[in-house]
């Protein structure tokens, strides 16, 4: 059986502090600007966000010595701050990946690390219904069929 291309729609969902999203839909629309697109590849990420600690303070990092270096970073002894570190409330880090190759539509691979184990009951919860609703989703784009 020859599967067809599939590009997927968009994916954004949060629940408290975890959200699943895809980068790459229909409208070729790229969601995670930093992955290029894949022909034959999809990408989906469950990520958590936290508080960001450098919010709103670069006027005060720069009257504690810290120089602005003119190329987006920010530089004092040998360490380096990117300027947009400083711009949202919110950071966030990737918690798991689910990767479709179109050769097997399926969700082929579904990494995660010692961040999984680390999320509050709570977070891990969101984690296991934004997850299902990430698979139903791909097996409804995949074959046009509920689970």
């Amino acid at each position: 059986m020859k599967i067809p291309d599939i590009t997927f729609d968009k994916f954004l969902m949060r629940i408290g502090n975890i959200e699943g999203a895809n980068y790459y839909h229909r409208t070729g629309e790229h969601l995670q600007s930093h992955i290029k697109e894949h022909k034959n590849y999809s990408r989906f990420e469950i990520s958590k966000y936290q508080p960001n600690s450098y919010y709103g303070k670069l006027n005060t990092m720069l009257k504690e010595g810290w120089r602005d270096m003119d190329n987006g970073f920010i530089n004092k002894d040998n360490c380096s701050i990117d300027i947009n570190c400083f711009k949202n409330s919110e950071s966030k880090f990737v918690v798991a990946s689910i990767d479709v190759k179109y050769r097997e539509p399926e969700a082929s691979d579904i990494v995660t690390g010692i961040r999984l184990i680390e999320l509050s009951e709570d977070e891990k919860e969101a984690f296991m219904r934004i997850s299902k609703e990430i698979l139903e989703f791909i097996t409804k784009q995949v074959y046009n069929e509920e689970i």
